[in-house]
């Protein structure tokens, strides 16, 4: 009897399979009701550790990149500046040295036979070395300095080309260069020319500051020398430049066969010099008083190096005179 019941009612009671169509629409109806409603999924987030550690490894990562950065450019920056002073170094000792070389000398007839009638006679004399700022007034030529500053008398022909007599830009060869230190607030010619580079009136000369830099004066020799007897340094200033702001010291030092000395006066040693040394100390930092960077590049200025606690870098060049004659001197046991 359980037999039969469970085939009557797979099959029916008649023996006919039971129609089951509607099976196959409930089935339709409960998969588009689960497309039109789909069922929610749970998804796992990211916890705060994991979030906390990831942010790390990004600042470590950018922290990295940015240190190699900055250290690129600090040794490219460096390097530029290295050789820009290198260039700037070499551009000054080239033209300091094609003067040096350019120095005319002529010996007076009268200085043997001074040094001879002096020699006889038991006589003390004392010997006065001209400052650098009297020695355009020499009517002799050569080589005048103490170790701040150098004046040379040179010959230098002109190169222009079909220039006559009548001609108002010839001039004479001869001419009187002088290289010093311009510093604000010394005396003489040094002052003079920092002054008028700290109104503006030097080329790019810098507004303020304590030492202006390397400046040269250059002019022709009869008027250089009328300027210096009357004591007109304005007139004087206006033939001088600067060269170079980023020089803060500057020294020479000359060779008279034996030993180095700290002046020379041509007039007094009867001769020129063997050699000169030249001593430039150069500093590209651009500060202020207070040693902090200033915005504007008119307000920038460069002083020394007890201000602002830079140590220059130093450079040294030893020009010897074509013309100089042999050291002759007697011997000393």
């Amino acid at each position: 009897m359980r037999k039969w019941a469970v085939a009557s009612r797979q099959w029916g009671v008649d023996g006919r399979c039971p129609d089951r169509s509607h099976d196959n629409l409930r089935s339709t109806f409960d998969s588009r009701s689960s497309t039109i409603h789909p069922q929610p999924t749970t998804r796992r987030g990211f916890t705060l550790i994991e979030v906390l550690v990831a942010l790390a490894l990004t600042v470590v990562l950018l922290s990295a990149v940015y240190a190699s950065i900055n250290v690129a450019y600090q040794l490219s920056t460096a390097g530029r500046e290295q050789m820009e002073q290198a260039q700037l170094v070499r551009a000054l000792f080239r033209a300091i040295e094609s003067d040096i070389r350019s120095v005319v000398f002529v010996v007076q007839e009268d200085a043997t036979q001074t040094d001879e009638a002096a020699a006889e006679e038991d006589v003390e004399v004392v010997i006065e070395i001209e400052s650098p700022d009297e020695a355009f007034a020499n009517e002799s030529s050569g080589v005048f300095g103490d170790s701040q500053s150098l004046v040379l008398h040179i010959s230098r022909p002109s190169r222009i080309v079909g220039q006559t007599t009548d001609s108002p830009t010839s001039r004479s060869d001869l001419a009187a260069v002088n290289y010093f230190l311009a510093v604000r607030g010394a005396t003489g010619l040094a002052g003079q020319v920092a002054q008028a580079a700290y109104d503006g009136s030097l080329l790019d000369a810098p507004r303020s500051g304590t030492v202006t830099g390397l400046a040269r004066l250059e002019g022709d020799r009869l008027l250089v020398q009328h300027a210096s007897m009357s004591g007109d340094l304005e007139t004087l200033s206006t033939h001088a430049r600067i060269l170079a702001p980023e020089v803060v010291s500057l020294n020479f030092a000359y060779w008279n066969g034996l030993e180095w000395t700290d002046s020379w006066d041509t007039i007094v040693e009867g001769q020129l010099p063997s050699a000169i040394a030249i001593t430039l100390g150069i500093v590209t930092a651009e500060q202020d008083v207070d040693g902090v960077g200033t915005k504007s590049l008119s307000d920038r200025i460069r002083t020394t190096s007890s201000v602002n606690d830079v140590l220059p870098t130093t450079y040294r060049h030893v020009v010897a005179l074509p013309i100089a004659q042999p050291f002759a001197g007697e011997l000393v046991d």
